[in-house]
């Protein structure tokens, strides 16, 4: 195992170990984006931006036009960071990542771990901030297009085991391919259109399992 001083370090959550820092200390060096507030869709997606204002980590949208937007929370209602909302102006040659990192189990497991000890309750705060429960982040890993449906699996975000959601819906954006990231409720899903950088909400139909869902698709002719 690394040294505490190396560069290749890694932390586990050990409250009666002996560490050269405090081990809040260690885990906010590793995960700033909790050092100011503590965000549900940080604990399972990388923030993928710096907030140029303020210096807080964000999640961050922008289409092919140039337009961008930063969110402090991925999902409805989709709370935009209020030192971007009015917009701002890059400096030249900046470069933001387009792109959404997921986490690790191993590294979720750790962030839930370290919430859980110092009682840093992040769904209460959302619920509390926002007037409504996160819905759960999802990943899309198929889509199949039907005649009258499109037919989706999405792997949700979440401690534990792997877990996907079937579901189908009447129409579908081009942007929800796979490895597109969603918000996930019980009859509806959410997501930030690419060309727009609107919220969408979309009435799905949701499957239990994979065999009524696959049933489903059966009785559906499939177009190529």
């Amino acid at each position: 195992m690394s040294s505490p001083g190396s560069a290749n370090a890694t932390y586990s959550y050990t409250p009666s170990s002996v560490q050269t820092k405090p081990h809040k200390e260690l885990f906010l060096e590793r995960f700033p984006e909790f050092t100011k507030t503590r965000r549900v869709a940080a604990c399972f997606v990388r923030p993928n931006a710096t907030c140029p204002v303020c210096g807080e980590r964000v999640f961050y949208y922008q289409n092919d036009n140039g337009s961008r937007v930063f969110f402090d929370e991925l999902g409805p209602p989709w709370p935009k960071h209020p030192c971007t909302e009015t917009g701002i102006i890059l400096a030249p040659g900046t470069q933001l990542d387009l792109t959404f990192s997921i986490r690790s189990q191993a590294v979720v497991t750790e962030i839930l771990t370290w919430q859980k000890h110092y009682r840093a309750e992040f769904e209460s705060e959302f619920t509390t901030k926002y007037g409504t429960k996160p819905w759960q982040l999802a990943v899309i890993t198929k889509r199949m297009k039907a005649q009258k449906q499109v037919f989706t699996i999405a792997k949700l975000l979440k401690q534990g085991r792997v877990t996907k959601v079937y579901f189908s819906c009447k129409a579908l954006p081009k942007c929800c391919k796979s490895g597109f990231l969603i918000a996930i409720g019980k009859r509806k899903i959410s997501f930030i259109d690419t060309v727009t950088l609107a919220p969408i909400e979309i009435t799905i139909n949701r499957y239990r399992g994979a065999k009524p869902f696959l049933d489903a698709m059966e009785d559906t002719e499939i177009l190529p």
